[in-house]
């Protein structure tokens, strides 16, 4: 049953609201757990998918939006597949570059057996495809097809920097607060247009993996 835009809009905002203090409840929790590297992928791969994807799918069931809303039907135009794929790579690829320079996220890596490594490479690519299926493709794309793209780009950007504070905080050391900052907005506004353009997500999902894949050999060969 579908709720009028008021209810709409207070629906929309108190669920993202309530996904971001969850997630931040949790994240705390599990901070103070002595996991090993792997079994707190698992766990935090567990709670983004139980704290981001369900309730936003049931979100869109409610009213009655489809998958196709969430940038997940594949792109009928060649143009806009490849600037999906590509798009998403390259901006990626250039957060990648960073994180390679100064060796940011690399421990751990070498600790891992080889099977290991791919499990935890699967994990981390799972959740950086779920962030970038709640980031872009839930709040995005599901507020700009009701309020328009700027309002959806504003939005989308303030939820990003909120939940990227910790990137933003490893990286102030190595390229300073300012570089940090406009590193997060970068790829933020920049995966936005991609997204927007081709209303489509995959590109941006898998650009994201790619990244975590340079951060994971960029680890074991250095």
């Amino acid at each position: 049953m579908k709720t009028d835009r008021k209810d709409w809009e207070f629906q929309f905002f108190l669920l993202i609201i309530i996904q971001m203090i969850l997630a931040g409840i949790l994240y705390l929790m599990q901070q103070n757990l002595n996991l090993t590297i792997l079994a707190g992928s698992f766990i935090r791969m567990i709670r983004m998918t139980l704290v981001y994807v369900f309730p936003s799918f049931f979100f869109i069931k409610v009213n009655g939006m489809t998958l196709c809303d969430l940038g997940l039907c594949p792109c009928k135009e060649r143009r806009k597949i490849l600037i999906s794929i590509f798009g998403g790579g390259i901006i990626y690829a250039l957060a990648g570059i960073v994180f390679l320079k100064f060796q940011i996220f690399f421990y751990g890596w070498a600790l891992l057996s080889p099977t290991e490594r791919i499990l935890n490479l699967l994990m981390i690519g799972i959740m950086a495809a779920i962030t970038d299926y709640w980031t872009r493709g839930f709040i995005l794309l599901i507020w700009a097809k009701k309020h328009g793209e700027f309002q959806a780009i504003v939005l989308q950007n303030i939820i990003w920097f909120i939940i990227h504070l910790y990137e933003i905080i490893l990286l102030i050391p190595y390229i300073g607060l300012l570089g940090s900052i406009l590193l997060t907005l970068f790829l933020g506004i920049s995966g936005d247009f991609i997204a927007l353009y081709t209303r489509n997500i995959y590109g941006l999902m898998l650009g994201h993996f790619v990244l975590n894949l340079m951060i994971a050999i960029g680890a074991l060969t250095s």
